[in-house]
């Protein structure tokens, strides 16, 4: 998680062109002093933000990685709000909860964080890629917003979501797959689930939205062709 929306752009070539396409940055990249306690608060606040530019459902929301928790938890926040959220999709984005890793001490988790942080920026000093090209400050911005993401995740907690769930499962660094139904924890709607032969890096390449785009851009062609013959839409 380095904060950035400017990925999601690969998306545009294959969503209908009438749909516009708005990505959330971290507020941190450009200084702002943002720093919420829980992933449930990171929600609440980015829908703050989302209703700022269209105050009222229906909302679709998508996000891969740390950005499928944001989605989720924006989602959730805008329940709460009573608003409608059409379309939640998530890329390779499980509920962290569903692990059941053992209860670590503050300062235990503190320094997975740190160690996180470090390994995120190695790979990123080691880049070949426009990440590698950023100057000190951005490193340090991006830094800053690794370690609070990995601080969410690593305490986040969940509220229910009343509808369905779109996921999309990276099945080539995956030894195992069925990780999308640990949502089911969490979900009440249906979870429908696409495995694509990608590793979880490669999930927003033009590579890979080639595959992806399209079955996201049909999901929500079908939600907007069915939502007449609803009789009380959420």
């Amino acid at each position: 998680p380095a904060g950035f929306a400017w990925l999601y752009g690969g998306l545009l070539p294959h969503l209908d062109p009438r749909r516009p396409l708005y990505g959330i940055q971290a507020p941190q990249l450009t200084g702002e002093d943002f720093a919420p306690a829980t992933i449930q608060d990171l929600g609440r606040a980015y829908a703050d933000r989302i209703a700022a530019v269209q105050p009222a459902g229906p909302y679709h929301l998508f996000g891969w990685s740390f950005g499928g928790q944001v989605a989720y938890a924006i989602a959730t926040a805008l329940r709460e709000r009573g608003q409608e959220v059409a379309f939640l999709g998530v890329l390779d984005t499980f509920p962290m909860d569903a692990e059941e890793e053992p209860s670590r001490t503050p300062e235990e988790l503190d320094e997975l964080s740190r160690a996180e942080t470090e390994e995120f920026l190695q790979g990123l000093r080691e880049s070949a890629g426009v990440l590698a090209d950023f100057d000190d400050a951005t490193v340090r911005a991006i830094a800053t917003v690794h370690r609070a993401c990995m601080d969410l995740l690593l305490g986040a907690d969940y509220a229910r979501y009343d509808g369905d769930l779109f996921v999309v499962t990276a099945t080539k660094d995956r030894v195992e797959t069925g990780d999308h139904l640990q949502w089911a924890a969490h979900v009440d709607g249906a979870i429908v689930n696409h495995d694509v032969d990608f590793t979880h890096a490669e999930l927003l390449t033009p590579r890979a939205l080639t595959v992806i785009g399209p079955i996201v851009n049909r999901t929500l062609n079908e939600i907007q062709t069915a939502k007449p013959s609803q009789e009380n839409p959420r």
